[in-house]
């Protein structure tokens, strides 16, 4: 799977990691509680893997009967602490699932805002550098061309003479 199909995908639970069980389990020597790993269906980002961890999941779980039960993620688990089998199967499973579809369907959210932003951003970029652009190709580098007997051309008068033939050299020294 490329990581773009993945991250599209809502992200969710598959299955237990058996071998990160207890070995007493169901036996007199069980612990009463202990860490479940829960393979995610795909990676889980880095939004994702804060909310999961972050306060408002707590409080989540505290309200749906779970005060104990801490998580972690680690890799493409998540570590479920402070719990057992029978508490997923009656009822922790169903909240956490609600809480990762709530989590995905947030940062799909705020991904497709982003996306959004930066397409606007990019297409300002594009129009800013197309009129930047046009305005570079509208600057010409030519002499313009004079008009006869315009301010422009500039014909020596007697004065101009008179002061040419009083220069010495081409240094500009004048004769007093």
């Amino acid at each position: 799977m490329n990581t773009e199909h993945e991250a599209s995908l809502p992200l969710g639970l598959r299955s237990i990691l058996i071998d990160s069980l207890p070995a007493e389990l169901l036996t007199d020597a069980a612990p009463s509680h202990y860490t479940v790993e829960a393979v995610f269906n795909r990676r889980v980002t880095e939004g994702e893997s804060r909310a999961l961890l972050g306060p408002e999941s707590l409080r989540k779980l505290q309200e749906s009967g779970y005060p104990e039960v801490k998580l972690g993620v680690s890799d493409r688990r998540l570590n479920i602490e402070n719990t057992t089998l029978e508490e997923l199967r009656d009822g922790l499973a169903s909240v956490l699932t609600q809480m990762l579809a709530e989590i995905s369907g947030e940062s799909e959210r705020k991904q497709a805002v982003a996306d959004q932003r930066l397409k606007e951003h990019l297409e300002n970029e594009r129009q800013r550098l197309e009129s930047v652009t046009e305005l570079a190709r509208s600057v010409v580098f030519t002499l313009p061309t004079p008009e006869p007997h315009s301010p422009a051309v500039h014909e020596p008068t007697l004065s101009d003479r008179e002061e040419i033939a009083n220069w010495v050299d081409e240094g500009g020294a004048r004769n007093s």
